[in-house]
């Protein structure tokens, strides 16, 4: 049974404190709002096509965060942006890695990210999390496709595409430092920095460092032992972007260290554990040019590294004390890639790319020890086996042909190639019929592939992760049915309802990886962009997904209903209102945990940001109600979960010059 008491307080924060925003805005006086605040009505992207549309003009189903307004939200980096995006929820695993969840698929490695175009997703694990805590100070916008992207972006686009677009990429961009302090012990501190050398020639630097140590009560572990977790961050990270003419070249440096949080085999972190260190590395030059007026190409090159350092607890032995989990694992990429545009063709749209990779691990070291003898735990020295490598060529093809004045026909396809376990072929067709002014109704239908990691091919540890080079791709099949209806210039109604099928799963079991069963995933989402004034700016998301298994269990930890509201008020005073709110549903457990479902949950975030001049100093509270939330701990570990922060403190200051 439902407490009264728990019921009504929902009532307040759902339905009352909306209402009164909403009743405050229509009362207010017109004032003018900067443009900026309605751009997100009428967006240009390249994420789901390659080539720069209207949103609402795309195939896929895209989700645009302007930077500047996330600012004004308090919205702190990327991972606490993508909780705006329907159907996105967010989590975590033990070792403190955050999960970002598109429409109910958890498992690693089945969203991309991309950096200014770089694919940041490693070989290893296809794992990206170590770029979820970049500063939203940093960022231009973040673009996301909400559903399969692989025709354009190949393996690990399943569920969701994220590209961050940082403010150095932009053409033009003025010079700013800006600077962070928060009471959940959080210190934040960047800036960039742009010089025209001549005419064609633009250098930009930016780069940031912060630190935070938060540690919640993390109640009884595996073995029952109370403690705090360890959360502690230490991140850094330094840009470049040079533009000469027509040619542009990136590089990035980003160096991360974090304490495991609930600890990497959920038992308690001792103190002084010296965690995680991820160190993710670029540079990519890129030509781009016209061969006339309907025909434009680039030509990209680029290298990549990755290096994860682990030295922690892994395990409370009971008769010879601490394992100690010392690994060392280290690869590089090479890349090279070239993409054609073509409006040759009379109400046609052409794009056409290839891709060729080579990767390659250079570190594979593991050492297990019992911390107080210095005895072998786990007789292997690698994580995987060395020398690993890899080679990719990639081939696809886009097209958007317009069979009328009112509809578009979308079709591609992907043919990629991997030495190491084949090849896999992505179609996708889709339809955009204008039937007026005002409604586009879009059907797609995409198949997606997230190709095996190297620790599930390769992994040597016994009883752990043992892998197995005979697995295939995994292979998800989705099907949408959307609709944009625009009443008006100020409002935007996005809908859309989709079936999703991933085959060939790849699970663990008994610390041996497995090719078996699949998954589906039922679910509807729905956007309102509105400007009810012209100093207003309001955004409200809902989604559903129903995820099962083969067997048509309900899928553990995921949340069925997933709502956000975002509010944006100008003063005209120099004083902006940003106002936050999230609800997540409850979570089911699996069978055999014996813990109740685990409790929704509602957030309210309130920011106030004075602009003078180019100064801007913002004020926020997070989690106004100290809401007490957590995310979801695997079974048999922690009783309470993976608790979350509470209300805390924000303030932070910036200047342009």
């Amino acid at each position: 049974m439902i407490k009264t008491s728990y019921f009504k307080g929902y009532v307040v924060k759902l339905v009352i404190l909306p209402i009164l925003l909403i009743a405050f805005l229509l009362n207010a006086d017109e004032v003018t709002l900067d443009d900026d605040f309605l751009a997100s009505l009428d967006e240009v992207s390249d994420i789901a096509s390659k080539s720069k549309l209207n949103i609402d003009d795309m195939p896929g189903f895209v989700t645009i965060l302007q930077g500047k307004k996330l600012e004004l939200l308090g919205v702190e980096n990327i991972y606490e942006a993508l909780s705006l995006v329907p159907g996105v929820e967010l989590s975590m695993e033990a070792s403190g890695a955050k999960q970002v969840i598109f429409r109910g698929v958890k498992e690693k490695g089945k969203v991309k990210l991309l950096v200014d175009g770089v694919v940041i997703n490693n070989t290893y694990r296809g794992s990206m999390y170590y770029y979820l805590d970049f500063p939203i100070e940093m960022v231009e916008r973040i673009e996301v496709i909400r559903g399969p992207g692989s025709v354009l972006y190949g393996s690990n686009a399943i569920s969701g595409v994220i590209s961050i677009i940082t403010k150095n990429s932009k053409k033009e961009s003025a010079n700013r430092i800006f600077a962070t302090a928060s009471t959940a012990t959080r210190y934040m501190g960047g800036a960039q920095a742009s010089y025209n050398l001549d005419e064609k020639t633009n250098l930009k630097i930016d780069g940031y460092y912060q630190k935070n140590d938060i540690h919640v009560d993390a109640g009884a572990d595996k073995a029952g032992v109370e403690s705090d977790s360890d959360e502690d961050l230490k991140d850094y990270s330094i840009g470049i972007n040079l533009n000469i003419d027509k040619m542009k070249l990136l590089a990035r440096y980003k160096h991360s260290q974090n304490g495991v949080a609930f600890g990497l085999g959920n038992y308690a972190v001792p103190e002084n554990d010296e965690g995680f260190i991820n160190i993710n590395a670029f540079a990519q030059v890129a030509y781009e040019d016209s061969i006339n007026a309907d025909i434009n190409y680039k030509a990209t090159l680029g290298v990549g590294t990755y290096n994860q350092k682990v030295d922690t607890r892994f395990l409370k032995h009971p008769v010879n004390g601490d394992v100690i989990y010392d690994g060392d694992y280290k690869e590089s990429n090479y890349y090279g890639e070239f993409l054609l545009n073509s409006n040759t063709f009379k109400n046609n749209t052409l794009t056409i790319g290839s891709r060729y990779e080579y990767a390659n691990s250079q570190k594979t070291t593991l050492s297990t020890y019992f911390k107080e003898s210095g005895d072998t735990f786990i007789p292997v020295e690698d994580i995987i086996k060395p020398d690993r490598s890899r080679n990719i060529f990639s081939l696809y093809i886009d097209d958007s042909i317009s069979l009328s004045e009112d509809i578009d026909l979308i079709a591609g396809l992907r043919w990629d190639n991997y030495s190491d376990f084949g090849d896999a072929f992505t179609p996708r067709l889709g339809l955009i019929w204008r039937t007026d002014s005002n409604l586009n109704l879009k059907m797609l239908y995409s198949r997606s592939f997230r190709a095996p990691s190297w620790i599930e091919l390769y992994a040597t540890v016994p009883n752990i992760s043992i892998g197995n080079p005979q697995l295939d791709a995994e292979i998800a099949d989705t099907v949408e049915l959307g609709a944009v209806y625009r009443p008006s210039s100020e409002n935007t109604i996005r809908f859309n309802i989709y079936a999703t099928q991933i085959d060939n799963l790849i699970v663990r079991e008994s610390g041996i990886y497995q090719q078996h069963g699949k998954d589906k995933y039922f679910g509807g989402e729905a956007e309102w962009l509105a400007a009810l004034n012209s100093s207003s700016d309001l955004k409200m998301g809902l989604s559903y997904v129903d995820a099962i298994d083969q067997e048509n269990i309900a899928l553990p930890d995921i949340a069925n209903f997933l709502a956000n509201m975002t509010f944006l008020y100008d003063f005209n005073l120099g004083i902006t209102s940003g106002t936050v709110m999230k609800y997540v549903s409850s979570r089911k457990r699996m069978d055999g945990d014996t813990r109740d479902d685990l409790d929704g949950y509602f957030l309210f975030d309130q920011t106030f940001t004075y602009q003078y001049d180019s100064l801007s100093i913002s004020a926020s509270v997070k989690n106004i109600f100290d809401e007490k939330y957590k995310y979801p701990a695997v079974a048999n570990t922690y009783s309470d979960d993976y608790p979350r922060l509470g209300r805390s403190g924000l303030i932070s200051a910036k200047w342009e010059f």
